[in-house]
């Protein structure tokens, strides 16, 4: 076997390439500084800037969902993209649980109806998502925006869930209804329910002429109303405490109440289990999620429902 040895190579009127005196491990590869020297380097381990300034020893193998970073030396690895920006060192802040979207679909103006994701339906389950634990959640937070229903008259009802689905009130809540309206004015009310009434207080809260006709893509349009104003739906937003055996919070909504008169109101809640009173226990399970509801029947047309919630530090 002959041998040939020469520093240099070069095709016929190309560049002459000056070959490297070391011997190459295993896996290297030739690379060129741009002036025809030629080098050997780690193809799988080593990367370089464009300038050739830095060099980065890359990591052994690939992981799934993991972006690539470096560890402020030279060395890359396999990291969570952008951190959890609900979290800082071990304070956890709120997450989304659970969303419900109502909103039918319209094809255009006086164009097709059609159900949407959520439409259509009178009660819906907001659950944590799987692998959380509800004895971790300290607190709720619900918030629903432009809801209405098909539906001469409703009122809404929240049911506070157990892991299994069943209703979590073993005792009946009490509820303190604040309300304020620019018909009936300033009122109030007490009730003791199994389930969070949003609207179903004082004179002037229940949401009447309910309906909407979206046929010309209007969602305020209402099938039996010419004025507009009245179809303005209800808004609420919730603060529950979870609580194993008490568990209590705090419901604001504003909504209009009936047609053509424009009747808005304001309504402040506070609801809470009888232990205070000494011989009720609330329940004996942590709130996994809330079922909404909408009661006197129908179903909903439009509006949005979206569940937070705040986890324990250490969870």
């Amino acid at each position: 076997m002959s041998l040939l040895t020469v520093d240099q190579i070069q095709y016929n009127g190309g560049t002459a390439l000056t070959l490297p005196t070391a011997t190459p491990s295993a896996g290297d590869m030739l690379q060129t500084n741009g002036s025809g020297v030629l080098s050997w380097r780690d193809r799988l381990q080593k990367v370089t800037n464009a300038a050739g300034t830095v060099t980065y020893t890359a990591p052994a193998n690939v992981q799934d969902g993991k972006a690539l970073g470096t560890d402020g030396s030279g060395t890359l690895g396999w990291y969570s993209g952008g951190g959890d920006p609900m979290q800082i060192n071990s304070h956890i802040g709120w997450r989304l649980a659970d969303k419900a979207d109502f909103n039918a679909i319209i094809s255009g103006y006086d164009g097709t109806e059609s159900n949407g994701v959520n439409t259509g339906v009178g009660s819906i389950d907001l659950t944590l998502p799987s692998g959380v634990n509800a004895s971790d959640v300290i607190s709720y937070y619900m918030e629903g925006y432009n809801l209405s229903a098909q539906n001469g008259s409703w009122y809404l009802n929240i049911e506070v869930l157990k892991s299994n689905g069943s209703n979590a009130a073993n005792n009946q809540i009490g509820h303190l209804n604040q309300t304020l309206s620019n018909n009936w004015g300033a009122n109030y009310s007490t009730q003791n329910t199994n389930k969070i009434r949003a609207n179903d207080g004082p004179t002037g809260t229940l949401i009447q002429n309910g309906s909407v006709n979206t046929t010309y893509g209007d969602w305020n349009r209402l099938q039996s109303q010419s004025s507009s104003m009245s179809f303005r739906d209800m808004n609420f937003q919730l603060q529950h405490y979870n609580a194993k055996h008490d568990f209590d919070g705090v419901l604001e909504v504003n909504g209009y109440y009936t047609g053509n008169s424009n009747y808005n109101f304001a309504s402040s809640i506070v609801y809470q289990g009888r232990g205070n009173q000494g011989v009720y226990t609330m329940s004996t399970d942590y709130a996994n999620g809330f079922k909404i509801e909408l009661g006197g029947g129908g179903n909903w047309k439009k509006g949005t429902i979206c569940l937070y919630y705040c986890l324990r530090d250490g969870a």
